[in-house]
């Protein structure tokens, strides 16, 4: 996936991406210098290397488009404004890039960098939607059950509800499909399980097909 993104992005640094165990939750964060925390929790949830690889995407997207950068410049000259030491700025940057917090425009941006270069790789762009399905079941087995949906509160929260952006790009990527039935993609579910990636073990099983329909079957093809 690192390689086949710089077709894709203007950023000349080499991305890597590490598993760390943290008590984040199923979560990730990228870095500036190309670096992409992955927290193990988060290889838990997923079904798939597609919907990883959609997450890491995502997270290359925030540095791409200049939200990290964005959020630490904002937060530091609100800080430089008051009495905080040098020490304090370096430890406010640090802090603010674990939290990894962006407004709602930003989410949207990265989601929509992140289905475009799995559009441009080898694997299903159907996975940007699947990854935030399985990022809701997850957190409907924490809360007992999602919550009827508030608009004020939505507004309010960094990210757009996870809902509304599953159904977004799913719908996004039965179009995908449709247009372009007879592409082949990767979707990875035995690759995950095993934490060998597409480079390392291209298991045939695993490359899907659209459907006569136009819509995506995700079905192992024989």
């Amino acid at each position: 996936f690192f390689s086949s993104r710089r077709r894709h992005t203007r950023s000349l640094c080499d991305w890597s991406s590490d598993v760390c165990s943290s008590d984040l939750g199923p979560n990730a964060m990228a870095l500036p210098g190309g670096v992409i925390l992955v927290c193990d929790e988060l290889l838990g949830i997923l079904g798939s290397e597609s919907e990883l690889v959609a997450v890491l995407a995502h997270e290359v997207g925030h540095v791409e488009l200049g939200h990290t950068f964005d959020t630490v410049r904002f937060e530091l000259l609100a800080r430089r404004t008051g009495s905080a030491t040098l020490g304090e700025l370096a430890d406010a940057t640090v802090r603010l890039l674990l939290q990894n917090t962006y407004s709602q425009a930003a989410e949207h941006e990265a989601d929509d960098y992140a289905f475009q270069l799995l559009a441009a790789s080898s694997y299903d762009p159907a996975a940007l939607g699947r990854s935030f399905a399985s990022l809701q079941r997850a957190t409907d087995g924490e809360d007992g059950g999602r919550e009827p949906s508030d608009p004020l509160a939505d507004s309010m929260r960094s990210h757009p509800p996870t809902p509304l952006r599953q159904m977004e790009y799913a719908q996004r990527a039965g179009a995908w499909w449709r247009a372009r039935p007879k592409e082949r993609r990767y979707v990875g579910r035995s690759n995950l399980l095993s934490r060998n990636p597409l480079a390392a073990m291209d298991l045939p099983r695993e490359w899907v097909t659209g459907a006569s329909a136009g819509s995506p079957a995700h079905q192992p093809m024989r």
